[in-house]
């Protein structure tokens, strides 16, 4: 049975009660110029600044966005391998402080790190001293670190002694084994051993969603993906996950349903309170509209109480981030 319209009003005040929105997984840069992704991918020739993200955040009623910093070394590596020319990427540390200064109310700063720096440590504790309000989006496969690696030990420590949470990635993990549960396994030591640090999960520990959830287990059953990754989040208190990049899925179209049902699995194994809305912006403008990837949450996830809905699109991010809260305009 259809439902009765709603009326403006109403739908304005359903809106600014939904709490907190929070994009728990954004960036900012001049220009990333992979030539195979063509011009429609509009990052390869624009600059998506601080600015453009506060107002595609305005549009879609977000209130606040980590904005996580790149590991500028790492992807200048990936380029040159996939013969592009290393001056179109962009990525500069001091542009995401830049934006993080400028919006201080609505953009918190995660600078990553370049895990081979033998001044990491001190680098990292000058950025906490600079009000960075923790690090993200930590990728240590690509740099050719496990998470449990001893060097990684320095890292984790300065995280729990300021108390700073991790945004981190698993993408790069078959680089190492071809047995994600092994991975798992690296990182639980971590877990385990910082009980006071809060480690959100970047695309629920995927690298690829599709592919994670098939092609790397060589058949056609994604919930054995799922069963792993439900299964570590449950096991710790101090482990959370965003779904940026869900609308990757399948190639799918608006509202992306593959996305939303396995979101719907996932609100069942381990709860909203475990599950932050991300949107991965700007890479993730070649398939959905930023607006779009708030929309899917707020009008097309009937399978959500009012009370999941608003913990995925903010109150999982403000608890787990320690984010600060301000009354919303409205």
């Amino acid at each position: 049975m259809a439902e009765e319209p709603v009326a403006f009003s109403d739908m304005f005040t359903r809106y600014h009660d939904e709490g907190m929105v929070v994009d728990t997984e954004a960036h900012v840069f001049e220009r990333a110029g992979y030539p195979a992704l063509g011009m429609a991918s509009h990052y390869r020739w624009h600059e998506h600044s601080g600015d453009l993200l506060v107002a595609e955040m305005d549009t879609a009623g977000v209130d606040i966005a980590c904005i996580c910093g790149t590991d500028e070394k790492t992807m200048r590596q990936e380029i040159e391998k996939a013969c592009a020319n290393p001056d179109d990427f962009i990525m500069r540390k001091e542009y995401y402080w830049e934006a993080a200064r400028k919006h201080a109310d609505r953009l918190k700063f995660f600078p990553n790190v370049d895990l081979s720096a033998p001044d990491v440590v001190a680098i990292l504790r000058a950025d906490f001293e600079a009000g960075a309000h923790g690090i993200g989006e930590v990728a240590p496969a690509f740099s050719g670190w496990l998470p449990d690696d001893e060097r990684m030990h320095a890292v984790w420590r300065l995280c729990a002694d300021y108390c700073k949470p991790v945004i981190i990635t698993f993408e790069g993990w078959f680089n190492w084994t071809q047995d994600y549960s092994e991975y798992l396994g690296c990182f639980e030591k971590v877990v385990r051993a910082y009980p006071q640090v809060n480690f959100l999960i970047c695309h629920m520990g995927a690298y690829n969603w599709s592919s994670d959830m098939a092609f790397y287990w060589g058949e056609k059953n994604p919930w054995k993906w799922t069963d792993l990754v439900a299964d570590f989040f449950n096991r710790h208190f101090n482990v959370a996950g965003s779904i940026g990049g869900i609308t990757w899925m399948a190639d799918q179209d608006f509202p992306y349903p593959l996305g939303l049902a396995w979101l719907q699995e996932m609100v069942r194994r381990v709860g909203a309170e475990k599950i932050a809305w991300a949107t991965d912006w700007p890479w993730s403008d070649q398939v959905c509209k930023y607006k779009q990837a708030a929309n899917m949450i707020r009008n097309h996830t009937p399978f959500l109480s009012n009370y999941e809905r608003k913990m995925i699109l903010g109150e999982t991010a403000m608890r787990f981030l320690g984010l600060p809260r301000w009354e919303k305009i409205g």
